[in-house]
């Protein structure tokens, strides 16, 4: 290989690499705050179901900065039994929503191997897997800048998406369900529709509102056969309903409880009512609120380009007037349901800044 290919190769790590140096950056200044402890990025809550069953593994002296806590908990308890083998002993009595939380298990399911070198060093590998996928989405996304003809600067739309950050700092799945989405993407331009198809499994066992993406792509991107709009839906669905019966028939076919959604625009009402007025949360209503109009931006967009990375996006868009109180109600909820589509959209504006210039 020549010394000009070499280097092109590398420039998509290099900037990866400064995704992640970012994101380390980040991570760094909350270990300091807290003494280098990993369970700060757990998000544990001293009121969680399953608060009794953490400190029985990790001490009395857990760090508990939140009463209710995240979903980062959830994985952790996940990550300590990502086959289910105790669902009804362990799981279903220490989860909040045990189906909803072991619906996601893609995550967790990766980050279990840390274990084998303790529980301390699961506490570190929950946030060493999301560092990595940090540097392996921005691979992705320098791909698909290379191959929309965006600029490779465009790549850190993802390391800095709001969705992404939040992963690295409370152990979410949200960076892993946007980095295998970004994956599925590069598949199809690249016309590998197995890798597109087996890294959209992925991100629908990692975050299922995934599918919502691959939906777009199937029935709105232009110049895919019709097998491979099949094949992109169809198959991550039987994966994501047949873990989801395998979770229920482990946890002991709990209901299954969704909080994320309501009635057209009454989430908007349920969040004035719950969260904004009671507590004065208007940082909170103003960002909830702006989701509408880039929603409606994000769509006239689609409508004038209709490129692969838009059609993908656009459904988290038309998903916003549908989000329950429970999401808009709190800043970092209302921003990781519009994440997938903010790294799509930042994509797709430098690719098409890019090909307006070359017209000039």
């Amino acid at each position: 290989m020549a010394a000009s290919d070499r280097n092109a190769a590398q420039r998509p790590a290099l900037w990866a690499a400064v995704g992640l140096a970012i994101h380390l950056i980040l991570v760094g200044v909350f270990l300091v705050a807290f003494d280098g402890n990993p369970q700060w990025f757990v998000h544990f809550g001293t009121e969680y179901p399953g608060i009794g069953y953490a400190r029985s593994i990790l001490g009395p002296d857990l760090l508990t900065p939140h009463q209710d806590g995240h979903d980062g908990q959830a994985y952790w308890a996940l990550a300590r039994d990502p086959l289910l083998l105790h669902g009804r002993d362990v799981l279903a009595r220490n989860l909040d929503r045990p189906v909803y939380r072991a619906q996601r298990i893609a995550y967790p399911a990766i980050a279990a191997a840390w274990r084998l070198a303790g529980e301390t060093a699961l506490l570190w590998g929950l946030l060493i897997t999301n560092l990595l996928v940090v540097f392996a989405g921005g691979w992705l996304a320098a791909q698909l800048a290379r191959l929309s003809g965006a600029p490779l600067r465009a790549s850190l739309g993802f390391a800095l998406c709001p969705g992404v950050v939040v992963a690295a700092l409370f152990d979410f799945s949200d960076a892993l369900a946007l980095a295998a989405l970004l994956a599925a993407i590069v598949g199809l331009q690249s016309r590998r529709t197995a890798l597109a198809i087996g890294a959209a499994v992925l991100a629908v066992l990692a975050k299922e509102p995934s599918l919502l993406g691959l939906i777009g792509i199937a029935t709105l991107a232009p110049a895919l056969d019709r097998r491979t709009r099949l094949s992109l839906v169809l198959v991550p669905t039987v994966a994501m309903i047949g873990w989801g019966l395998y979770a229920r028939w482990r946890l002991g076919w709990l209901p299954t409880q969704i909080n994320e959604l309501a009635l057209p625009l009454l989430g908007y009402v349920e969040a004035w009512q719950r969260a904004w007025a009671p507590r004065s949360a208007w940082a909170d209503a103003f960002f909830a609120v702006a989701l509408l109009p880039i929603a409606v931006i994000g769509t006239r967009w689609w409508i004038a380009r209709r490129t692969l990375l838009l059609s993908a996006a656009v459904p988290f868009l038309w998903l916003v007037p549908f989000l329950s109180g429970s999401v808009l109600g709190l800043t970092l909820n209302s921003l990781r349901a519009i994440a997938p589509a903010v790294t799509l959209l930042i994509l797709d504006g430098y690719a098409a800044a890019a090909q307006a210039r070359s017209r000039t």
